[in-house]
């Protein structure tokens, strides 16, 4: 298993009414374990969603695992599952198991996941379950590609995760939150000057790159671009 730490401010940047609902379904979510199933494109943050939903539990960061089916091999995936099922059936602080990708378990697995997750609700461990895909598992169950019972499942609550390009107001605060991270990291007290708001427009009208590409471009932008910032009462243009 292997443990994410994020800050609970980094779960979701954004001021789009999409990232406002999400935060507010999340607690309500978090009050039982319902499996999720986060339907999105690769970038869309998922995983963070996901994360989120587990801290509003109040759960403890550590006990956030996952778990990439399109990484690990079937047979790395089926002794993780037997680790899941081993987890005590008593615990005050609840414990998340996210599965990324979970599309990509074969026929065998996809039996395993069921049966694990039937003896969790049956057992009622403190664990919940949060999936993720990047495409469309209904098609994979009309091709006889996946199991439906097993679909049903996982999908008690579906969560369909909009990208950037279709949530365009998320991007400028997500690239500054990323940026003045990049500035704490460095040491400095670096902001965005007045001056980088003229690129709003061209953002909303031309920007099509998901998440993880906004983050490449706060990353350049930090090192590379005409970007104003202050280093304590110093101004320096780079």
């Amino acid at each position: 298993m292997r443990n994410l730490e994020y800050a609970r401010v980094e779960s979701l940047a954004g001021e789009s009414a999409f990232v406002q609902e999400l935060k507010k379904i999340s607690t309500v979510l978090c009050k039982n374990n319902a499996c999720l199933l986060l339907k999105g494109e690769r970038g869309t943050g998922k995983r963070l969603f996901a994360f989120l939903v587990h801290l509003q539990g109040k759960n403890n960061p550590e006990d956030f695992f996952e778990h990439n089916c399109s990484v690990y091999s079937q047979e790395e995936s089926s002794r993780f599952f037997e680790l899941v099922s081993q987890l005590p059936s008593f615990d005050f602080l609840g414990k998340t198991i996210f599965i990324s990708n979970a599309d990509n378990l074969s026929a065998e697995l996809q039996v395993k996941l069921e049966e694990l997750l039937k003896s969790i609700r049956e057992q009622r461990k403190n664990i919940r379950f949060i999936f993720s895909t990047e495409v469309n598992i209904e098609d994979k169950i009309e091709q006889g590609l996946f199991s439906q019972s097993l679909y049903c499942l996982m999908s008690s609550v579906p969560v369909n995760m909009l990208p950037l390009r279709q949530r365009k107001d998320d991007i400028l605060p997500i690239a500054n939150y990323y940026f003045a991270k990049l500035s704490a990291d460095c040491g400095a007290a670096a902001h965005f000057n007045d001056h980088i708001s003229g690129y709003h427009i061209h953002v909303h009208a031309l920007w099509t790159g998901g998440r993880i590409f906004l983050l490449g471009c706060a990353d350049l932008f930090f090192n590379h671009a005409a970007a104003v910032f202050t280093f304590g009462n110093v101004r320096a243009r780079v």
